[in-house]
């Protein structure tokens, strides 16, 4: 039973770490991740206000750090967020 507590304690930081960086990485990737959905769906560039409406939807105007928490605290709940492509629940 000991050995399974220690291993559920370091498995919190390890899943922190390893979310934290990969958030980091998709945060850091060049492009504006709502300019490239909106003109894939639209077959056209975005205009300035279907930009901003996406962005305000999908929370990316948020910083990073209350992006992440809200990723965390989400994804402990079992909600892993809406499908950019679909718009479906990601579960």
């Amino acid at each position: 039973m000991a050995f399974v507590v220690r291993r559920l304690l370091v498995l919190i930081p390890t899943w922190l770490g390893l979310s934290l960086f990969a958030f980091t990485l998709s945060s850091m990737s060049p492009g504006d991740p709502a300019e490239l959905i909106l003109s894939r769906e639209l077959n056209e560039p975005a205009t300035p206000q279907q930009l901003d409406d996406f962005r305000e939807k999908f929370g990316l105007n948020d910083p990073f750090f209350v992006q992440y928490g809200g990723f965390v605290v989400d994804s402990l709940r079992g909600d892993l967020g809406i499908s950019f492509r679909s718009g479906q629940p990601v579960r």
